[in-house]
């Protein structure tokens, strides 16, 4: 395979010689055609002004007159001057053809311009010849004619010219393709041969590499899709490793007590009754346990690699507060503890997120204000609107509290109130960093205010809409 490098060099090295080849071949092929064109329409231009000017003159004139026009010898005579000899001074004057011989060989054809393209010293040395009749009506003898002659000499100088200059234009070119193809290699080539380096360090599993960007728009496109691409790449390996670490650490310990009271109702409590029904249940505890730490586990570890979906609507606050606190109010889920739920649905409070997404955040808040409030004790709920943070969800529960310097770690994976054990609450550690991948996702604001001893109250705030869905 070609390195870009080289095609680059390769791309200008054709393009110098297709500039060189196209001007060499206008130059052997077309030059010598269009040169013939460019004089037969000066020549032909030039006697057809003269031709106007002399129409209207007496033919009384002199029989032949010579002077110069453009640089060029014009002769005026009738059929008595063409005979006439040159004057002193002016026989140098290129003329192959003569004016008599021209009258005969016009006065045979009618044409009026003649072009002699051999001359004595090769196919460069010719002529081209105008002649153009002003007659006279009265007496045909006596008419005029224009007489012009264009030596074709010149062509060899200018080809030489334009020789020489081809050969400079020729160095030129390739001096210039040199550098272009070395500013375009260093511009385009260097930076993706770097990206290409850095690229294979992350397919041997180094997230650290960092892509640098350039001043080409599409180098620096690709630049920053590939470090977006590294970061979600690390991203998904962390959820990754925490969902290996979080599989083969947390769920051992619910397994290997799921397989202790197995055995133990296999050879100690087959018999009792209760003492059995008191094992399975103790399974049936751990079950549910480890049930919940994978969901939680599993949805945690699509929230840190970004692939959860959000299908965004309008929702009520209010109602989605109603259908959480039912179920929580349930005796299977508070006939041990006893917490009253204090919550008066009063009013409608629009949001715009995910109706699953939204009704967990106010599940997992729920459930872990009622995992530590104290038995008997009660858990507040309230919405507000706020001028500055918008449509506001707090709840406040009266348990231990939480101390100030664990205010911010509450938040990470596995830190609960009660320090590193999350099985002692009955909690798998996940809640509260779900709530925040959830809200931050949604663009919400959230928080948490604790006094050690008095309880704690978390809340969240999100934009209010209206009853369309905009954004207010």
């Amino acid at each position: 395979m070609k390195k870009l490098r080289n095609r680059i060099w390769l791309v200008f090295a054709v393009f110098s010689v297709t500039i060189l080849g196209i001007t060499w071949g206008f130059q052997t092929l077309a030059f010598n055609r269009l040169y013939y064109r460019q004089e037969l329409a000066r020549i032909e231009t030039l006697g057809n002004e003269i031709t106007e000017e002399w129409k209207n003159v007496r033919f009384s004139q002199p029989a032949s007159i010579r002077f110069y026009r453009d640089e060029l010898p014009v002769r005026i005579f009738n059929q008595a001057g063409a005979e006439t000899p040159e004057p002193a001074g002016i026989s140098s004057d290129p003329d192959p053809l003569g004016a008599a011989q021209f009258i005969s060989k016009y006065e045979a054809s009618g044409n009026a311009v003649y072009i002699n393209t051999v001359g004595t010293e090769g196919p460069d040395t010719g002529f081209i010849i105008f002649g153009r009749k002003i007659p006279n009506l009265k007496a045909p003898d006596n008419s005029l004619y224009v007489y012009i002659v264009d030596p074709l000499g010149p062509l060899n100088s200018v080809r030489t010219i334009m020789t020489q200059q081809l050969v400079l234009l020729g160095c030129v070119t390739v001096i210039l393709a040199i550098i272009i193809a070395y500013f375009m290699a260093s511009t385009i080539a260097k930076p993706i041969v770097d990206l290409t380096e850095q690229a294979a360090l992350l397919a041997q599993g180094d997230y650290s590499v960092k892509f640098g960007s350039n001043d080409v728009t599409e180098i620096r496109q690709l630049s920053d899709t590939l470090n977006d691409a590294t970061q979600k790449l690390a991203q998904i390996d962390e959820t990754k490793n925490t969902l290996l670490a979080s599989v083969s650490h947390d769920l051992r310990t619910p397994l290997t007590m799921i397989k202790a009271y197995a055995e133990m109702i296999r050879d100690l409590s087959g018999n009792n009754e209760e003492r059995r029904r008191e094992h399975i249940g103790i399974i049936l505890q751990e079950a549910d346990w480890m049930s919940d730490l994978i969901t939680d586990i599993l949805e945690y570890s699509r929230i840190r690699s970004g692939t959860m979906n959000y299908e965004m609507r309008v929702l009520d606050l209010a109602s989605l507060t109603d259908v959480c606190t039912e179920r929580f109010s349930e005796s299977m889920v508070q006939h041990d503890k006893g917490v009253t739920i204090d919550w008066d649905n009063t009013g409608y409070y629009p949001v715009w997120g995910d109706l699953v997404r939204i009704q967990r955040v106010i599940n997992n808040l729920l459930d872990n204000a009622i995992k530590f409030s104290d038995p008997g004790g009660m858990v507040h709920i309230r919405i507000r609107n706020d001028a500055a943070l918008g449509t506001v969800w707090e709840i406040t529960d009266h348990g231990p509290g939480i101390a100030p310097e664990n205010m911010d770690a509450i938040w990470d994976r596995y830190f609960t109130r009660d320090i590193g054990a999350p099985r002692k609450s009955g909690s798998t550690g996940l809640g509260l960093p779900i709530v925040r991948g959830i809200l931050e996702a949604h663009g919400a604001k959230y928080g948490v205010f604790s006094t050690p001893g008095e309880g704690a109250r978390f809340w969240f705030s999100m934009k209010a809409v209206q009853e369309d869905g905009e954004q207010i």
